[in-house]
């Protein structure tokens, strides 16, 4: 599932506050599995920032996985972010 964790118009994805509605709606589907996260990072400079929107991301993760123990994954940055990540 794509979380929108910096909030940006340009980037697609569930609102972090919406992840977990979502997720367990996902869970009672007979024939899918959700699998895990994944999120790009917010589009800025800023390190904190970057930092701050894969840290969310794992967070809602850990959160899930205890409900759902199949949520393992997450799929985070891309090449200029990834030691981010």
């Amino acid at each position: 599932m794509q979380v929108n964790s910096s909030g940006a118009e340009s980037q697609y994805g569930i609102a972090p506050e919406k992840v977990e509605e979502l997720a367990f709606q996902v869970a009672q589907l007979p024939y899918l599995r959700l699998g895990g996260l994944m999120t790009i990072g917010a589009h800025t400079d800023s390190t904190t920032e970057i930092a701050a929107s894969f840290a969310r991301v794992r967070e809602l993760r850990n959160q899930l996985i205890t409900s759902i123990p199949t949520c393992t994954q997450l799929s985070m940055g891309m090449t200029h972010d990834l030691d981010i990540a």
